[in-house]
């Protein structure tokens, strides 16, 4: 009897840690990418992007890619209008703003241009010009403008986030070497934390 009771105990627990990792598994979303190229003005120093940005940000996302606000909009025959996600942000600085813009709470949502598209053929990751996606828990020099909904997105694709900390091993991005001289400028220029 103490045998049965021991065998049984043991086969639940292991039918609760199946039923648990096969809850987790589902929940993990793998996206296939798709990388769409669009027009957007390529800044090549940082004096450039600096004029060409509205605010300037040392922030960090608040929220793992997966849990933040994805956005794709469709025409009437399915094709995709636009794509793009909020992130919300937790600024560490503030380097450039413009004095109408309050950010008492230090905290902002931002546009990063890449989106989620569902369709029955599987979970896409849409991509704006192989824009990566900002990681949770690092930090970034974000430069940002003002889009025509009046919201703060980055600019310059890739070549307007850098990573600060080190811990985001694909902030290099497309075109390395013009990023790394922007970077190697700014991080000479701007007081990190």
């Amino acid at each position: 009897m103490a045998i049965e009771r021991k065998n049984l105990l043991i086969i639940s627990i292991i039918l609760v840690a199946i039923v648990i990792i096969s809850l987790m598994l589902m929940n993990k979303k793998e996206y296939k990418e798709v990388s769409l190229d669009g027009n957007y003005i390529k800044y090549q120093t940082l004096n450039d992007l600096e004029n060409g940005a509205q605010l300037i940000i040392l922030a960090e996302p608040l929220k793992s890619f997966n849990d933040r606000t994805h956005k794709t909009t469709y025409y009437a025959d399915g094709a995709i209008q636009d794509f793009y996600t909020l992130t919300d942000v937790k600024i560490h600085k503030i380097y450039k703003k413009p004095n109408e813009l309050n950010l008492d709470s230090k905290q902002l949502s931002i546009v990063e241009p890449v989106g989620i598209m569902k369709r029955n053929s599987g979970n896409f990751k849409l991509l704006s010009n192989h824009f990566v996606e900002l990681n949770q828990g690092n930090k970034y020099i974000l430069f940002l403008a003002k889009n025509s909904f009046g919201q703060y997105s980055i600019i310059n694709s890739n070549e307007g986030k850098y990573n600060i900390d080190g811990k985001d091993q694909k902030d290099d991005g497309e075109h390395a070497s013009d990023k790394l001289k922007i970077k190697k400028d700014l991080l000479a220029k701007y007081e990190v934390e």
